[in-house]
Formats: structure tokens, sequence, C-alpha cells
């Protein structure tokens, strides 16, 4: 048996050990699934209880903006949650940066990473970029709206009934927002998915 100063020792590090795993994980284990055939935990995310998260924590600025900016909802929950990873990117988590909106360092508070802007099968050519740091989510969603608004090419787009989604996103593809040539069609599968045409 252990002397008890050691053992207090020995328990400590073993605390701060559980803990470090716990934490380092990846996935964590608190969005781990198991596997009913195996009883083994997969590294498959739970994607429904992200985007749960993600709406329970931004739905309602989604609809301050979308108040005043006349751009649906739907239209930039799905968007954020798109090239956030529903919250998780670095660029969210650190930058509350849900759009991947660029930022000029001399202008205003940005934060710098890593991208791949290519859009070919060679291999990825990183690049160090400036992006715009918000103090919250909510200046980034009205940021959005004000880049939207602002933008000559994008003008038509408020002219479409905020309950077409279906007419936004693809009117967004169209109008070059994104480079992915099938942005329009993963906006509009998301809202369908997580029903977010309700809000």
């Amino acid at each position: 048996m252990l002397p008890p100063n050691l053992l207090k020792k020995k328990t400590s590090r073993l605390v701060a050990l559980s803990l470090l795993l716990v934490l380092t994980s990846n996935p964590p284990w608190w969005i781990q699934k198991t596997d009913t055939a195996s009883g083994k935990a997969t590294t498959e995310r739970d994607s429904s209880s992200i985007v749960s998260i993600y709406l329970d924590n931004y739905l309602d600025e989604a609809l301050e903006v979308s108040e005043f900016s006349g751009i649906p909802a739907s239209i930039i929950l799905a968007m954020g949650g798109l090239e956030s990873g529903w919250g998780t990117s670095e660029l969210a988590r650190e930058a509350n940066n849900h759009f991947g909106i660029k930022g000029n360092p001399e202008e205003e508070p940005v934060y710098w990473i890593f991208t791949d802007e290519s859009q070919t099968d060679r291999p990825a050519s990183l690049k160090r970029a400036s992006f715009r740091k918000y103090p919250n989510v909510l200046a980034c969603y009205k940021d959005l709206a004000r880049h939207l608004r602002e933008n000559k090419r994008y003008n038509w787009l408020f002219r479409i009934p905020k309950h077409r989604f279906d007419r936004w996103a693809i009117g967004l593809e169209v109008s070059g927002y994104a480079t992915d040539p099938d942005y329009g069609e993963k906006l509009m599968g998301i809202i369908k998915e997580h029903k977010l045409y309700l809000y």
C-alpha cells in the first residue's frame, strides 16, 4: 500500500491525465457514436447535435439580421453553418468569422490563417491570409448583410421574396459569392435537411 502523500500525488496525476485525454480526443468523447455491431466508439461526429447547438446559439442573431437586411434567416444560417462547420472551424472559434470574410490588417482587427484557395486537383498551395475578426457572431452576420447589400452584383437578390430560399441559394451561386460550383445546391440541401425554411 502506498503512503497517503504518494497516493494523493498519483491520484492527481491520474485525474490530470484523464482530463487531458478527454479534452484532446478527436472528436471529443461527448460527440462520438458507438457502432452497435462492434460496440466500439466511432470517429463520426454527431452532426445533428452540432447543428442543434449552432441553431440554439445563433438563431436569434440570424432572425435579427434577416429582419433589417431582407436576407432570409435560413440562408444566413445555412451559409454560416456550411462555411464554418457549424461553428467548429478555427476561424469561427477564434475570430467569430462564420463566412470566411477577408480582412485588411491595416484597417481592422484580423485573424491570420493558412488557407488553400486552389480549385484544382493539384497539391494544396497554402497561403497565409487575413480574415476579419469580430467581437461576436452578430457582428459577423451584420457584416455579411452589409457586404451583400453594398455589392452591386447581389442587388437583384433583394427583389426575391424571403421565403424563396431556393432562389436565394442559386442566386448567390450564380452571382459568384462562392467558388464552389455546387454552393447553391449545398445551401438548399442544408435548409431542407434541417428545416431552416421555418425561419
